[in-house]
């Protein structure tokens, strides 16, 4: 049970996850927050595991540029997300892991499940989020969950028109209507288990192309290739050494 929600929080964040577009480095908390079940000290005992397995993070920070970004993590693999727009894939990292999980973004989940699409609601709000007035694009799936996006037009504006192609969890569909990123994202699966991402700070800088560069790659063992896709629906590769 407990690996199940370790497994659904990695998903969720991994996650997890904008004229002119900002070029900089945004970072955020995280906070989990996971329903009590039939089971003494429920939350604790799924952080507890995820601490274990190197899985638990507190701190996020996406590095935008142009239409790439890089999503890193403080847990202890260290987990990395690049994706290159100019093949629309997502790439998934992890620290002494020599494997590279590849997402492609046209679908709208890893697996490209046809679950029915989200009702999207745009609502005024007066939330405040590190000093900005923002506004509320909510995304819902009846009893399944609920997606929420803070946003502040004027803060990390981005150019839509580079995300057109990233289906992949909605992202396109939620930068179309914001223009920018979000200053907060709220995921809940089911009022069962919920993460928070909040803007705890904005550095717009200048960001090197050498960030984005990848390794070279060489193909998996058939096997363990077939096994990732059938269980994760993404594509396997080896990284060169």
């Amino acid at each position: 049970m407990k690996k199940t929600i370790v497994g659904i929080l990695a998903m969720m964040i991994c996650t997890l996850s904008f004229g002119q577009s900002f070029e900089g480095k945004l970072t955020y908390k995280v906070e989990f927050d996971i329903k009590p079940q039939k089971i003494e000290n429920f939350e604790k005992l799924v952080i507890e595991k995820m601490k274990e397995e190197g899985a638990y993070f507190d701190r996020v920070t996406i590095t935008l540029k142009g239409g790439d970004y890089i999503k890193e993590d403080n847990s202890t693999t260290e987990k990395r997300i690049i994706y290159k727009s100019d093949v629309n894939k997502i790439y998934n990292f992890q620290n002494d892991f020599d494997h590279v999980m590849i997402t492609d973004a046209n679908k709208r989940n890893a697996l490209d499940l046809q679950f029915k699409e989200p009702k999207i609601e745009e609502i005024d709000s007066l939330k405040v989020i590190n000093g900005h007035d923002c506004r509320l694009v909510k995304l819902s799936w009846d009893k399944l969950g609920e997606e929420y996006y803070y946003y502040n037009a004027e803060v990390a504006k981005l150019d839509a028109e580079l995300f057109k192609e990233h289906n992949y969890e909605y992202f396109n569909t939620v930068v179309g209507i914001t223009n920018s990123y979000p200053l907060e994202i709220v995921k809940t699966l089911s009022n069962f288990v919920s993460l928070k991402m909040t803007l705890v700070s904005v550095s717009e800088e200048k960001i090197e192309d050498a960030l984005f560069e990848l390794p070279k790659f060489k193909k998996a063992k058939k096997d363990y290739a077939e096994l990732m896709l059938s269980m994760t629906g993404c594509e396997v590769m080896k990284i060169k050494k």
